[in-house]
């Protein structure tokens, strides 16, 4: 029996919306990225990389944000929109080797004994390889 579509949710009309920036308003620039979950949100920590002459390199975190979840999957999909779009113009982005993701293989040593850690390897496992393939493969060559 052929898979039934599944069936379309209604698309409500979004009132435009004017923006306007606040009185507290602020900008500045981040480095670094941490991130805490938890069931409601996520939040980001951010912070900049300090190299004082008289002690060794440290992150200095200033400002935390949380996001529910339905907006971190549409800022998932606007920050892949703006990093494809700034690729294409500007030509792609390197990201130095120090800095790559851990292999979620590698981090959760325990995968094969423990459930959590084993459902968490199998969920990221393939983001991060499409993501290290794509940063190896730009053009998508090699299959």
């Amino acid at each position: 029996m052929p898979d039934q579509p599944e069936p379309k949710q209604p698309v409500v009309p979004q009132p435009d919306v004017a923006f306007e920036t606040s009185e507290e308003f602020w900008e500045d620039y981040a480095n670094n990225v941490q991130f805490e979950t938890s069931v409601w949100d996520l939040k980001f920590v951010f912070g900049k990389v300090q190299q004082p002459k008289d002690r060794d390199a440290f992150i200095e975190q200033y400002a935390a944000m949380r996001l529910p979840w339905p907006q971190v999957k549409l800022l998932h999909y606007y920050l892949a929109a703006q990093l494809a779009a700034h690729e294409a113009i500007n030509g792609r982005i390197t990201v130095p080797p120090a800095v790559l993701p851990v292999d979620p293989h590698v981090f959760f040593k325990d995968a094969d004994t423990n459930p959590l850690q084993r459902q968490i390897v199998d969920a990221i496992g393939p983001v991060w390889e499409r993501f290290m393939k794509e940063l190896a493969d730009p053009l998508g060559l090699f299959p």
